[in-house]
């Protein structure tokens, strides 16, 4: 171990500065209008990282519109509304208050009384109050939102049923919970019915899982982002072929690995490649092939 000594006291400066820069306050306009008013911990030319609300986020420089240096504060958030008037004039602003007949609009000016009556248009938003997109979240950081969804999938059978039956088809619908995170894996289940048919026989599957899901980009790019499933449950296997009908429950496998970086508003789109296994008393039975998936972040 090395000795505190054999520091030189330039050392100890270099790192009593780096310590003592306190974040930059900061106000952050989206290009929809939506602002907030945080400390910037870091920026580039491709991106800003912004603490909001003890939440890490980075934000594409391309969906910013402006930042305010000059602006500080606790973390908040509003919205600057643009309000076209009937005499052709335009006002933007942030309504401080809002009563029957009229709105106190606080502008780059000043504070404005705005009747109601001289308004054409405005594009105000339902929620006041706005909240930055869960997509920002820094890769580190927990994101404490549940997430359901559903996907399809396409799969190519193993031997020996790939003999008779070559492709499985089926759906999925599975909710991810915020409430547990264990080493960045964050727990999944998920329900899924395939069908394999063909001339000589048919087959259906039931399928539950317990799965982990694990999250991790490269680079500073949102679109860099992929995702990894891994985890064990049964299958309800019911067949008919041959004058007969057989039904039986056996434990099964279950592995994806794919891309997450689309997303729009709350959505989050998935398409991987997964594989399943499933353990019968006479051998297994395996598939691989691909899923397409999406995640409403609720």
């Amino acid at each position: 171990m090395r000795n505190l000594a054999n520091y030189s006291p330039f050392t100890f400066l270099l790192l009593l500065i780096f310590y003592s820069i306190p974040l930059l306050s900061a106000e952050i306009v989206m290009k929809d209008g939506s602002a907030f008013i945080g400390k910037i911990q870091e920026e580039s030319d491709i991106r800003v990282k912004f603490q909001w609300k003890d939440k890490s986020y980075e934000i594409p420089r391309k969906d910013i519109a402006s930042i305010d240096l000059s602006k500080n504060g606790s973390d908040t958030s509003y919205h600057y509304t643009s309000f076209q008037l009937k005499d052709g004039s335009m006002i933007k602003g942030i309504v401080a208050e809002d009563s029957e007949k009229e709105l106190m609009i606080k502008t780059d000016l000043g504070f404005i009384h705005l009747d109601k009556n001289k308004i054409r248009s405005s594009d105000a938003p339902e929620i006041g109050n706005p909240s930055l997109n869960p997509k920002y979240l820094n890769a580190g950081d927990k994101n404490w939102n549940h997430k359901i969804g559903f996907s399809i999938q396409a799969l190519a059978n193993g031997s020996p049923l790939a003999a008779s039956n070559p492709a499985t088809f089926g759906g999925a619908i599975y909710l991810e919970p915020a409430f547990f995170e264990l080493w960045k894996f964050r727990p999944g289940f998920r329900l899924e019915y395939q069908v394999s048919n063909s001339n000589a026989s048919n087959y259906s599957f039931l399928n539950q899982f317990f799965y982990f899901n694990r999250s991790f980009r490269f680079g500073e790019s949102l679109l860099w982002d992929f995702y990894s499933n891994i985890g064990v449950g049964s299958s309800t296997i019911q067949y008919s072929g041959n004058s007969q009908r057989l039904s039986g429950t056996n434990p099964a496998f279950y592995f994806e690995v794919g891309w997450q970086g689309l997303q729009i508003r709350s959505v989050v789109f998935r398409t991987g490649i997964r594989s399943t296994c499933i353990f019968e008393p006479n051998g297994q039975v395996c598939n691989v092939g691909i899923e397409l998936g999406a995640l409403l972040i609720l």
